[in-house]
């Protein structure tokens, strides 16, 4: 089906919205009436100082007018006309609190009640109170509407799996838990629902996309919804920057600059401070670029059928941003290696002894052959992913193969770096730091397999 990451913001444009927005004459009746909703409603917008434009590839953003001082506001948005599953205005209010008591709501409970009233009020068009804001919302855009075709040019096996890690989750809430629920106190709406599952997919991965945190509930703010996100790393926190400046004051959702900005700077929030690509990839349907959060798995493979892989158990090892491989990986690679070259007996020994200095350079040249493979095995090289992210104008690639082709080439320019390090045995290059916080292995950009087969027991 159709999908579209947000409203177009490209054509012959016209300054529209109360000159708020610069988008294409075909679309500015449209946006003419959403500002106008928000206005009516207690919405600040500074046509002075902010506007929505096209941002280029990104779809489009928030940019500066004419230069603003840090602290200055730059959007009020009241907390009454927020889009929240809680909100007064909201056709399903009267359950919230009803939800909460019955324990309905915990897990992934607000975030799948949240997504069923947004379909709710969709259906109720424009006799619902978000009308004009609803009309604005896009078609979800991200991989776990990508067909089997598109995931296999992201050229890993492990991410086909993970693309529906959050969106399954509210999906089995919503039929296991939050239907039932719904029908027995409102069987009359949802003994047979107007939408059906792929549409509370589709709304559930747009609540993930354009929602903010408030009072620990899912939330979307009109316009500020726009802004695209940033990671910006400081060197003296040794961590990403909060470069988001919005906060809750008397009653609104108020947008600051954060410092001194410029005529036509884009206006940047963070999205997530501590995710890393994979991560971004399908919650948000991008990549960040150079995301520091990011790292790969390395797997010792035992080999197949073998009674002492089993008894020695899964061995893997998380390799970071600074594609430095942890020591104990390396004496592990360096002990299986010289225990498969000895006596069966001697093998469970072996992987507790101290490794000589000959067999760490055996298993580096392992575990640098491993990786190296596992990049040439690839479809591409770095250098073709290059090329067609570079095209323009006609030639441009689809929005679908640009992100799979952004991914596969951060995948394949982290393990070039971990090679590097790997070489760097005089510690002559200086190594990026990385965040103090460690993701989860299952949002590891990759998987490589290092062959350590021991041999069968007689």
């Amino acid at each position: 089906r159709p999908r579209t990451e947000r409203m177009e913001v490209t054509g012959t444009d016209v300054v529209a919205g109360q000159g708020n927005v610069i988008v294409p004459a075909a679309s500015a009746k449209i946006w003419d009436d959403y500002v106008a909703w928000m206005v009516e409603r207690g919405v600040k917008l500074h046509p002075s100082r902010l506007q929505l434009r096209s941002a280029g590839a990104k779809g489009n953003g928030l940019f500066i007018v004419d230069g603003v001082a840090a602290q200055e506001e730059l959007l009020s948005v009241p907390l009454s006309i927020v889009f929240s599953a809680a909100s007064p205005h909201s056709s399903l209010a009267s359950l919230w609190k009803k939800a909460e008591d019955e324990g309905v709501l915990e897990g992934m409970g607000k975030l799948s009640m949240s997504s069923v009233t947004l379909l709710v009020e969709r259906h109720l068009g424009q006799k619902s109170f978000w009308g004009p804001w609803l009309k604005m919302l896009p078609q979800p855009w991200c991989p776990y509407f990508f067909s089997d075709a598109e995931l296999s040019e992201f050229q890993t096996k492990t991410l086909p799996a993970k693309v529906g890690v959050f969106i399954t989750q509210v999906v089995q809430h919503y039929l296991n838990t939050l239907l039932p629920f719904l029908q027995k106190h409102n069987p009359e709406q949802f003994d047979n629902p107007v939408f059906s599952n792929q549409d509370f997919e589709e709304a559930a991965a747009l609540m993930l996309q354009r929602s903010f945190s408030i009072d620990d509930n899912w939330v979307m703010v009109p316009f500020l919804e726009y802004s695209n996100s940033e990671l910006r790393w400081s060197d003296e926190e040794k961590d990403y920057e909060n470069v988001n400046g919005y906060n809750t004051e008397e009653e609104c959702y108020v947008e600051r600059a954060i410092a001194d900005m410029k005529p036509d700077e884009e206006l940047f929030g963070v999205y997530s401070q501590r995710a890393s690509s994979v991560h971004y990839l399908v919650q948000y349907g991008f990549v960040a670029s150079d995301n520091r959060n990011d790292f790969i798995l390395l797997s010792i493979d035992l080999g197949e059928d073998n009674e002492l892989s089993e008894a020695v158990g899964k061995i893997t090892e998380i390799v970071r941003a600074d594609y430095e491989i942890p020591e104990d990986f390396i004496v592990s690679v360096a002990n299986i290696i010289t225990a498969a070259e000895g006596p069966v007996s001697n093998i469970l020994a072996a992987l507790d002894a101290e490794p000589t200095p000959e067999a760490i350079g055996r298993a580096s040249v392992r575990i640098r052959s491993a990786l190296s493979d596992h990049v040439a095995a690839l479809p591409t090289t770095i250098e073709q992913d290059e090329a067609l992210l570079a095209r323009t104008g006609a030639d441009a690639i689809s929005g679908e193969l640009s992100v799979a082709v952004t991914y596969r080439l951060a995948v394949k320019q982290f393990i070039k770096n971990v090679i590097a390090r790997l070489d760097d045995t005089t510690h002559s290059q200086v190594w990026p730091q990385i965040p103090q916080v460690m993701d989860e292995e299952y949002f590891a950009l990759d998987l490589v397999s290092i062959p350590c087969s021991l041999p069968s027991p007689p």
